[in-house]
Parts: C-alpha cells; structure tokens; sequence
C-alpha cells in the first residue's frame, strides 16, 4: 500500500471544501530532511515492495501528551478453537446429533497505513472475539424423504479497539491550526485545571485518539429440512428456519491522555455552538470518549441494542433426464444479521447499527458429464435480489464534511452467469476452466459524497465486484515408480477493473490484473508424503486487493509480489 501521489504539493482536506497549502502542514524528517509532500508526490510505486514505513524514532516519538506507538511492524494473532460432535443412534433409524463449538481469538498489531517514513496513519489495534455455539438436531427417514429438524444458539463477546496516531497528518495539523486561532474564546477552559489551554498545546492536538466497541451478541434458530424422492428422476429439497437475533453494542472514539481535549473543547464546542446554538453541556476530560450526540447535547459512549427476526427458506429442484445430466433450479431467502462498525466518530450516527439485510436469490443451471464422462460441465445463471444491503457509505457532518458510517440501501440487485469445465485430456493431465461474469446495480439511494455533498447512487456497482473472471488450471500426476509419483500444476486467473469506492473517483480504481501460480512435487504413491517446491504471482504481477482511506490518506493494499517456497507434508 502506498500514500496516492498528487498532481502538486497540496492535500485535499476533508472540512474546508478545498485544498490546502502544505506549507503549513508538510513534514520533514527531523533525521533524513526528507519532506512528505516530496516523498508523496514523487513516489508512485510499480510493485508491491516498493513500500518505505515509517522507522522507529518517527512512530515512537511522544509529542505533547501523547505516547508513540511503540513494538514491530507486525499482527500477532491467537486462534483456538474446540470442537465436539456426538451422534446417537435409535434403534428405529432416528439419529440424534450434537455440533458444540467454542472459539477464541486474540488480535494484536501495530500498523502503517502510509506506507511513508513519516507518522502519518499508524494504528495499535488490540481486539479479542469469544463464541460459543450448540446445535441439536434429529435426523430420520420417512418413505422417500430424508429430514431433519433442530434447534442452534449462539453467543458472541467482541471487544474491538485501535489506537491512532497521526503526528504528521495533514487534516489532524489542519484543525489544530483552527482550534489555536480560537484560543481566545471563552470555550478555552481546560476542565481539569480550569485555566485556558495556551497556543503551544492546541497546536499539538488532535495527534492521537482510540476507538473501541464492545458487543455481545446472541441468535438462536430452529429448523427443519427434508430431500424428496419425488420420482426417480426428480428430488426436491426443501428447507425453512426461523432466527432471533440480539445485539447489544457500547463504543466510542476516545482522547489519549488529553490529546483530543484541546481540540474537541475549543474546536468541536465553538462549531456545535454555531451550529446547533449551543456547546455541549459539559466538555471532554482526559481519556473520555469524544463522540458527540446532538439528542443529549453531551459526549459520550453510544449504546444501541437491536432485536431482529426473519424467517429464511430454500427449495431445489433436480430432474435427472439421463444419466449424463442434471438440471436444476433454486429460489433461497436468506439474511444478514444487523451489524454496528467500530468507526472514528465524531458524532454518534457513524456508530448507529444497520438492519439486517434480506436476499432473495434464484439460480437455473445444469451439470452434464460428455464425451465418454471425460469432461463435465457446470454452469447457472443467477439472479439477487437484495433488501437492505448494508454497505459503507458517508453522511454529511456539519464540521468535518463527510464522515463514514455503514448505512442501509433500500434494494440493490446482482446477476450473471458461472461456468467451469473439467477435461481430463489424458490419464496424467486435466485441464479446468472457469468464467463468471457479473453485473451489479444499486438501486435508488439517497446519500452523500465523500465531501458531504447530497448524491444519488443509483446504477452504481457493488464494491469489490468485477464484470468478469476468468481462470484456468493444468493439472499432471503420475507415477514413476512403483513407490514415486510426480505431481504438478500451473493455475492462472484473471479478473476485469472494478472499484473499491464510488465509481466516479479513479482514487478508488482497481485495474484489471491476472495472476500465474505453479508447482511441482514428488510424492508416496500410498500417499504418506509430499515434497513440492511452489511459486505464487510468478509473472510478478502488481495489483490492489483494496482500496480505503482514513485521515486525509487514500491506503492502496497491494497483493503479494511474486513468492516462492518449498512444502513437505507427511501424514501419519
């Protein structure tokens, strides 16, 4: 990932419209003397090493009241998990099944969205999930039908934090610079010490702040699903369950140490006044949270709780004309629980929770096996039809523009076709082949631009969804000796430019690219071990998996560079 270049020394800064001179925000490296917006403007980066992180003694330096971001560059993740299954036969053919599941991970990481050896977006995240999950369900056999009916419950604890620094953020210089300007206002009043905060610390705020979220969330289900024999050329698969689910959320953006107080209790305060007609209540101590909710005039934590039910279903169709083809046909009701974002929030809507999502999904398609079952081919055409679909968006904020929150389209539709093909040209080698192609659309949706402006996004693709993929595989095993065999392949996959933000911003463009992976490997022919060496993106290919942007810095994540190893795997 790398900082965007710009087309001349300035950085849009979200809040004022327009661009601002760098002259009072660029950095430069107190070691080197390289200056940020040199290094921004002349670094446009052509593969995926191409990446200069902030050093040590630039991420690690305290400012005024503010602690570096000390420890490596890495994430330092933690998974465990237990599993327990147990089916009980009766003696009248019934089955009892038991599924209990309990996962825990642990995520520490220390991050540099920049890409740029200065302290412009770095972030210490600390999180941990607990989940646990029971499901009960009896199995049996009646006549030509295969069913099942059962209950599941889970429970989830999240708790999701991060840390950010932005030393030499250009839009955290950018309002401190403001908030000195204010120094005279009668909101100048440090609640602490009740004198007012001098320029000298006013300058300096606004460098660091923590988010956080707390959820816990609870969903239980019963359902019932049965395969009908209906002749023996049709069977029909029927499914219905009924969900309830709960979530209880509390979360913040919050001050480090005193950082945001300056700039939240003259800044935010003399703005919400001019605004709304008067300042909050009370203002921010040390280590509060600073998220504003104009309801109760007041910072503080935002809590919701949210209780969604839905009844999802699913039936299939498959007609077996002759013993070389299958044709079938589904309709799905499925739903995505409603979900809450941990976002840096100045005001309490970017933390509000999105509804649950409804999907309404039809697919028609066929499996046919031809030439003497040498090759088989799939394909199906599929059509979506979604109901509030949650996505991330922006709304507009009266003092920093445009601030992200996930928020609710009202209908939103995708269709296409998948297709794949396997050919098995001799003994040794088969060939796999796979196309999707893909439309997406956004239905009528009123919201606003990443400056705050009102916008339609009706027609808009999905995020993340290219027109069209294409992958193609080669497959070669055999052996060569009684004990030996060797085995290789050679993959390659290609997918058209989609977008990662609005469609309109070539900053959120994600170019067409294809990827060449290979192996190659000897192995027991009982199959004990395997010896391989192996190559990802051999034609080292440079390309972005994302595209985001936080604190005035459009992030690019670029994929692996070309990579290469040795496996040995043994099976006892």
């Amino acid at each position: 990932m790398a900082l965007t270049p710009n087309t001349d020394p300035t950085f849009i800064v979200p809040g004022t419209g327009g661009p601002s001179t760098t002259s009072l925000f660029n950095a430069v490296d107190p070691v080197t003397g390289l200056s940020l917006v040199d290094f921004v403007n002349n670094n446009f980066p052509t593969n995926a090493e191409q990446t200069d992180w902030a050093p040590n003694y630039a991420r690690t330096t305290d400012g005024i009241g503010v602690n570096g971001i000390d420890g490596p560059l890495e994430e330092d993740s933690k998974f465990d998990a237990l599993k327990l299954g147990v089916r009980y036969g009766f003696d009248n053919g019934l089955n009892l099944v038991s599924l209990t599941g309990y996962n825990k991970l642990d995520r520490e990481a220390v991050l540099d969205f920049s890409s740029a050896p200065f302290a412009v977006l770095l972030q210490d995240v600390d999180a941990e999930i607990k989940s646990f999950s029971q499901e009960l369900r009896l199995e049996g056999e009646t006549g030509k039908a295969n069913w099942l009916v059962g209950a599941y419950y889970g429970k989830d604890e999240t708790s999701d934090t991060n840390r950010t620094l932005l030393l030499d953020n250009a839009n955290s210089s950018y309002v401190a610079t403001i908030a000195a300007t204010l120094a005279a206002s009668p909101l100048n009043v440090d609640p602490e010490t009740g004198v007012p905060y001098t320029v000298a610390e006013l300058l300096n705020s606004f460098q660091t702040y923590r988010d956080t979220g707390e959820f816990e969330t609870k969903t239980w289900s019963i359902f019932a699903n049965a395969d009908w024999e209906l002749t023996p050329e049709f069977t029909l698969t029927t499914g219905i369950r009924y969900t309830e689910d709960t979530q209880d959320y509390v979360g913040c953006s919050g001050d480090v140490n005193g950082s945001m107080q300056p700039n939240v209790n003259v800044f935010n305060r003399t703005y919400f006044a001019l605004i709304y007609g008067t300042a909050p209540a009370a203002p921010l101590l040390e280590n509060g949270c600073n998220t504003f909710d104009v309801a109760t005039n007041s910072f503080g934590p935002v809590a919701s709780s949210t209780k969604e039910d839905n009844v999802s279903w699913r039936v299939v169709g498959n007609w077996t004309p002759t013993d070389n083809l299958v044709l079938f046909a589904s309709a799905t009701q499925g739903y995505k629980s409603a979900s809450t974002p941990v976002n840096a929030a100045s005001k309490s809507e970017q933390n509000a929770p999105a509804t649950q999502e409804g999907l309404l999904a039809y697919e028609v398609g066929f499996k046919a096996s031809l030439l003497d079952q040498r090759m088989q081919a799939n394909a199906a055409l599929f059509y979506y039809d979604y109901e509030d679909k949650q996505i991330s968006a922006f709304f507009a904020d009266p003092i920093y523009k445009a601030l992200a929150r996930l928020q609710n389209v009202p209908t939103a539709e995708a269709y296409g076709l998948d297709a794949e093909v396997t050919y098995l040209i001799s003994e040794e080698l088969t060939a796999m082949g796979g196309l999707t192609l893909l439309h997406t659309e956004i239905g009528d949706f009123d919201t606003v631009d990443s400056f705050g402006l009102p916008t339609n996004r009706q027609g808009d693709p999905f995020l993340y969804s290219p027109e069209s993929v294409v992958s193609l595989a080669l497959l070669y095993d055999r052996p060569v000796t009684t004990d030996l065999g060797l085995r290789a392949s050679l993959s390659g996959r290609w997918q058209s430019e989609s977008t990662a933000g609005q469609p309109n911003d070539p900053l959120y463009d994600i170019d067409s690219y294809g990827l060449l992976n290979g192996s190659i490997g000897v192995y027991s022919i009982d199959q004990n071990w395997e010896v391989s060496v192996w190559g990802k993106n051999l034609t080292d290919e440079y390309y972005w998996q994302q595209i985001t942007t936080n604190a005035n810095v459009v992030m690019r994540f670029a994929g692996m560079p070309r990579t290469y190893g040795a496996s040995l795997t043994y099976r006892f």
